[in-house]
């Protein structure tokens, strides 16, 4: 009886792990948040919520990895401080066009539950990188 007990639960177990390769073949650092995605030549970029907005890059739109981020630590705009004087670099929910030959990113600025603010301006809290 526990040999076939045994022998039940291991053919469940690697149908479940055939499933979830099946249903999710993605594989490498597919962690992300808040994404956006275009492909420039053959490959594939994935732009996400993180620190200084962070990047990965595909082949095939499997296989994916880190490609660092598109503003280094310490190397934000000067606004960013200036206006949000608490941001710590955590930027969020991106978006990226491509339009006239230049490729334009779009990104919100906020500090986390900072509720004390004055109604901004147009353009304040949004940033542009091209």
């Amino acid at each position: 009886m526990k040999i076939l007990f045994f022998c039940i639960a291991a053919f469940a177990l690697s149908v479940i792990t055939y499933a979830q390769d099946t249903l999710n073949p993605l594989k490498g650092d597919i962690r992300v948040h808040d994404p956006v995605m275009i492909k420039e030549g053959n490959t594939y970029y994935v732009f996400h919520t993180g620190r200084g907005i962070a990047i990965k890059t595909s082949k095939d739109k499997i296989n994916w990895k880190k490609a660092g981020s598109v503003f280094s630590p310490g190397n934000f705009p000067s606004w960013h401080k200036t206006d949000i004087p608490t941001q710590d670099g955590n930027l969020w929910a991106p978006d990226i066009h491509y339009s006239n030959g230049k490729y334009y990113l779009y990104y919100s600025v906020s500090a986390w539950m900072n509720f004390n603010f004055k109604p901004l301006s147009f353009g304040e809290g949004l940033g542009v990188r091209s």
